[in-house]
């Protein structure tokens, strides 16, 4: 009978970074039966010889506590099995860019997986697979997808690019925007450029629209409430200034010409600290 197996808090590694030689001995080890090749752990079957190589495992201790992942390869496609219950099938070309986070459990018996997720390609495109879930969240699409600052950034043959996070969320839209250029802020809040105006998005949500001049920065770099955004007029003699919370509201909006620093100053201190 299979010991059951338990997971481990283990952020922000890649299961790639690891040999095979990591988790050696006489508890685990990959056996070839008949040409074809399984996996075993403290005597049991945990994968029967069925695959034309297992290309990389590892597996982590810590008091009672084993966690194994392992990558297999079948028939010239690459799958990865995780927690020896999810499965994803040997169907793809290669599987890159593995991610995944563990927290502890609210009820306090263990750890359980926040995500598990790995960038995979098919027929020459890119796709993201929740291995935990032991579905594609993110369909092969892509001709390329990337890391980008704790985020997959993906990028179809056109030029449009959007931005998922490793779980999977939609964070850009394919195409909403040309550039990022600050976030993320409070929980996946970006502020984006196109076409040369700015606005942000929220998990995937345009919260504040991609109509102003100028990007202002926010009240403050780690937890901001406010953003600001400019708007210079047609002949460049005066700004609207434009005051947003966090959530996408509109605060205050003001234009004032170019000599009326100190009417600014003060409609600033009111509306912007």
């Amino acid at each position: 009978m299979m010991k059951k197996l338990r997971l481990l808090l283990w952020i922000g590694l890649s299961l790639f970074s690891f040999s095979i030689t990591v988790a050696t001995g006489p508890k685990a080890n990959i056996f070839e039966k008949g040409g074809f090749y399984g996996f075993a752990y403290c005597n049991d079957t945990i994968l029967s010889p069925e695959y034309n190589k297992i290309e990389k495992f590892h597996i982590v201790y810590a008091y009672d506590t084993v966690g194994v992942y392992i990558k297999t390869y079948k028939d010239g496609k690459y799958g990865l099995k995780f927690k020896l219950k999810n499965d994803m099938p040997c169907e793809y070309d290669s599987i890159m860019s593995i991610k995944y986070m563990f927290n502890k459990n609210p009820q306090g018996n263990g750890w359980y997986a926040i995500y598990f997720t790995a960038v995979v390609e098919k027929n020459g495109v890119y796709g993201i697979f929740d291995v935990d879930k032991g579905k594609l969240t993110v369909p092969c699409k892509f001709s390329e997808i990337s890391d980008s600052y704790g985020t997959f950034r993906t990028k179809l043959n056109n030029g449009s690019w959007g931005l998922y996070s490793y779980s999977g969320e939609l964070l850009v839209p394919v195409g909403g925007a040309d550039a990022l250029r600050a976030g993320p802020y409070n929980d996946n809040l970006y502020i984006v450029e196109k076409n040369g105006k700015y606005g942000a998005y929220h998990n995937g949500k345009l919260i504040i629209p991609v109509i102003h001049g100028l990007y202002g920065g926010v009240n403050q770099n780690y937890m901001p409430t406010k953003i600001f955004f400019e708007q210079k007029n047609k002949d460049n003699t005066g700004t609207t200034y434009f005051i947003y919370s966090i959530t996408g509201r509109l605060i205050a909006k003001r234009f004032f010409y170019n000599d009326q620093r100190k009417l600014l100053n003060v409609w600033w201190r009111r509306y912007a600290q």
